[in-house]
């Protein structure tokens, strides 16, 4: 089963060193079909299974503009403090993107610009560079880390070289109206946190990209999103809340919201009581049982999940917040971890020994000196907790395994395995497999190292080439392409239970041929599944899923029950062993 989480924080976990990768693929720009909804606002309606033609892709496009707040001036010479040269011919007059030195391109203000920052700068990376001055091209952002030289870090670069060969084998968007087509050309950024802004400065005032393919921090992301109203924003990874009350169709995210998963933490807690209460010996019957969580400073996904969870957790009969102090205790762990001791301390003696134990932190929690290890080395007169741990925690499975190994090995022989569980995104379905291996395959064949756990990074490259072809072709070159040109594309892909397609090289020219009919919508699949959008905001709603250890081998098994938010109930998916009487509970 795909292990999803590791997408939710790989832009944050690592950085990239795309010297090991030459990164010359195209991210993808204008189009080929499909009228659009134009300026920098949205008028379609969220849900409708018809969105009102525009002007179609040869029209003028939409008013707001390309690019963001900076002016003509700002563009031609932008060194930003960051070591970027301004690039040969920098400036100079001209037509087209012919007319325009190699790496540049030419702005609608006819002066040429140069596309990345060089080596010292905030976007040292081209995709499809080679491409630059086709005079159809279309150009885009992108970030990724590019620090290190670690297997994820090395993926996502791979990954969009990967989807925009896919596009400029075929020349890139095919053209309209007889036209030529459109090369795809992406100017790569750093995601870390220090040269994010300079880097969406460079893309969106400088280099005037219409759209950016985001991966970075949620809260750098609804920054960029708010400084930069004229631009669309697509993003692998998640969003905050924040962003996703403001967004308003102008960004769009491949994974879910942490509080996609409150639901499911409320549906498991009477489940979770009435293991506990089970093993209580005779004279405990009748008690409280007692709750904690623990917490991890500066961790944005988990503690958002946690503030979203908390109000609507309940045991005892009452809310967690109500019992905060007396049979609920909150832990939270250091930035450093260097308090686990004292986090485990405080849990155990404060609550006399915890019978539930919530993480909302990530592999600190489990890991060999963790806040797990720490409590069940504990003197425990009957079981331990009923460990619930974070979507973040699914990815160091093998801490957890050794952990109850031991155990069993020489401590207490329990079935201590049948007490942890954790909540997660749910795996890929049956109907969405093929899609996922097909792009797995490919990737490997460049590297068996890459990771396709990263796929959503591959999806979101294909959203975004696609919703730029059903936009308005002539307006990404006269600098009149918006924000609302971009959302109507996505519109147009995201309609369920329309004519199914998939991304990846085979169906391309197909989509290409359906989005040509101004009128047509489409539910483009992807490597994780059906395009289950929130289309008011934009934010993917992802299902969750149950995951636990197997009571003979220890091992992780994922996506073992799942959570139906329309009968709001818990349906098994697979049958390992362990949860095995969980549904009865």
């Amino acid at each position: 089963m795909i292990d999803h989480f590791s997408r939710l924080r790989g832009f944050q976990s690592v950085s990239w060193l795309g010297s090991l990768f030459s990164l010359s693929c195209a991210l993808i720009d204008p189009l080929d079909a499909a009228p659009a909804v134009h300026g920098s606002g949205s008028s379609a309606t969220a849900g409708s299974s018809q969105v009102q033609a525009g002007t179609g892709p040869d029209s003028g496009g939409s008013t707001g503009g390309l690019g963001g707040n900076g002016d003509a001036a700002g563009v031609m010479s932008d060194t930003g403090g960051s070591g970027a040269e301004a690039g040969a011919g920098a400036g100079s007059s001209c037509v087209s993107n012919a007319d325009c030195e190699s790496n540049s391109r030419c702005l609608p203000e006819h002066a040429c610009v140069r596309l990345d920052t060089g080596s010292t700068g905030p976007c040292p990376r081209l995709i499809g560079g080679e491409f630059a001055n086709d005079p159809n091209a279309i150009f885009f952002g992108a970030f990724a880390p590019l620090a290190q030289s670690n297997v994820p870090a090395l993926t996502i670069p791979a990954i969009y070289e990967m989807a925009a060969g896919e596009f400029n084998s075929l020349g890139g968007l095919r053209g309209v109206s007889n036209s030529a087509p459109s090369p795809l050309v992406v100017i790569v950024c750093d995601n870390d946190a220090t040269s994010t802004a300079q880097a969406l400065h460079h893309l969106i005032d400088v280099v005037k990209v219409p759209a950016v393919l985001a991966a970075m921090d949620p809260n750098q992301l609804l920054a960029g999103f708010n400084q930069n109203q004229h631009t669309f924003f697509i993003s692998a990874a998640h969003a905050s809340q924040e962003l996703a009350n403001v967004s308003n169709g102008r960004a769009w995210t491949m994974l879910g919201q942490p509080s996609d998963f409150v639901a499911i933490y409320e549906a498991l807690m009477p489940h979770a009581e009435a293991l506990v209460r089970a093993d209580l010996p005779p004279a405990e019957a009748g008690r409280d049982i007692r709750v904690a969580a623990v917490t991890e400073d500066g961790n944005s996904d988990q503690e958002e999940l946690f503030n979203a969870v908390l109000p609507r957790l309940s045991f005892n009969g009452k809310t967690a917040a109500e019992q905060m102090g007396t049979n609920f205790l909150v832990g939270q762990l250091s930035r450093d971890s260097s308090n686990v001791d004292a986090v485990v301390a405080t849990l155990y003696s404060g609550l006399q020994r915890p019978d539930i134990v919530f993480s909302f932190a990530s592999g600190v929690f489990t890991a060999r000196n963790g806040v797990m290890h720490g409590l069940n080395t504990k003197y425990w007169p009957n079981q331990r907790p009923v460990y619930i741990l974070s979507p973040e925690n699914a990815v160091a499975g093998s801490s957890v395994t050794a952990e109850l190994n031991a155990m069993w090995q020489s401590v207490d022989h329990k079935d201590n395995a049948a007490r942890v569980l954790g909540v997660d995104l749910a795996g890929v379905t049956t109907d969405t497999a093929a899609t996922f291996n097909s792009f797995a395959v490919r990737l490997h064949s460049q590297a068996s190292f890459l990771d396709a756990d990263f796929s959503n990074y591959y999806d979101a490259f294909y959203f975004l080439a696609f919703a730029a072809y059903a936009s308005p072709r002539q307006a990404f070159f006269s600098g009149l392409i918006g924000p609302a040109d971009f959302e109507h594309g996505m519109l147009r892909l995201t309609n369920l239970g329309q004519t199914r397609y998939d991304v990846g090289p085979v169906d391309i020219s197909n989509v290409f041929t359906a989005l040509s009919n101004p009128n047509s919508m489409l539910e483009l699949g992807g490597t994780m599944g059906r395009p289950d959008f929130d289309r008011a905001s934009g934010m993917r709603r992802d299902p969750g899923s149950i995951y636990c250890f197997d009571s003979t081998t220890f091992e992780i098994q994922k996506d073992v029950i799942r959570y139906d938010r329309e009968t709001q109930k818990f349906k098994q998916v697979d049958h390992p062993l362990c949860l095995v009487n969980f549904l009865a509970n």
